[in-house]
């Protein structure tokens, strides 16, 4: 047990090390809500598929389940917030896909945690952009984080 968690703290501290060596990259900032309407803010990396911006999440992460109860999110991305509605897709390709470029764009850190963490569980998030003009009313009667 000693032995795993010396392995844990090893691995943990490469990434560390790695990521402030590193560019570390594009990162964004997403906004979810959850049912007491209380914002949380989670920094991810982000990639571009088909024209949209592409997130992955781990399905056990507090801020995907936040994305399933409550899809209407904001993303802040190069000092600009737009809204959208997060959409999880959980087929196996499109999962592939999103990791493909996640390692094509932050390179030896996300090739690192890759294969560290178990993607099993791993799910691409879809951002559909929600038109300015369209209501900022989340379902419920709340507002957009």
């Amino acid at each position: 047990m000693r032995t795993l968690m010396l392995l844990a703290a090893a691995a943990l501290l490469l990434i560390v090390i790695g990521t402030l060596l590193s560019d570390e990259g594009e990162v964004v900032t997403l906004k979810t809500t959850d049912g007491q309407a209380q914002v949380f803010k989670t920094r991810l990396w982000v990639v571009d598929l088909d024209g949209r911006p592409h997130l992955r999440g781990n399905s056990e992460r507090a801020w995907v389940e936040r994305l399933r109860a409550q899809p209407l999110v904001t993303l802040t991305r190069d000092g600009r917030t737009e809204s959208y509605r997060a959409v999880i897709v959980s087929d196996r390709a499109m999962i592939d896909a999103v990791s493909r470029a996640m390692r094509e764009k932050y390179g030896a850190v996300e090739k690192l945690i890759e294969g560290i963490f178990d993607n099993g569980h791993s799910l691409a998030i879809r951002l559909e952009p929600i038109p300015p003009h369209a209501s900022a009313q989340a379902p419920g009667g709340g507002t957009l984080p």
